[in-house]
């Protein structure tokens, strides 16, 4: 599960074949553990939700994960771009 949640922190979706990687296990056990994260809750609402052949953090859970995560010192990986969704808004500022 917290690989799962880790790599959704990084990537704005995952796929069975990511996690697959990202687990060292089959594509086909790989769904299943998304699978069991989707049935995992937090105050009712789902932790990730499916969108056709991807996974996201589910927009109502997903904004406070990563205001929690920040919070307590969990940053992406050195060289990792960061992460645009409307989770993670970047402000861009144009230099004078």
């Amino acid at each position: 599960m917290a690989l799962i949640i880790d790599s959704l922190l990084r990537e704005p979706f995952i796929t069975p074949e990511r996690v697959a990687s990202v687990l060292q296990r089959t594509p086909a056990e790989a769904a299943e553990a998304l699978d069991v994260a989707a049935d995992c809750r937090v105050d009712g609402h789902p932790l990730i939700v499916r969108f056709k052949d991807v996974w996201t953090l589910s927009p109502t859970v997903g904004p406070t994960l990563l205001s929690w995560s920040l919070k307590r010192g969990w940053r992406p990986m050195t060289g990792s771009p960061p992460r645009t969704t409307s989770l993670s808004p970047v402000r861009q500022s144009r230099a004078p």
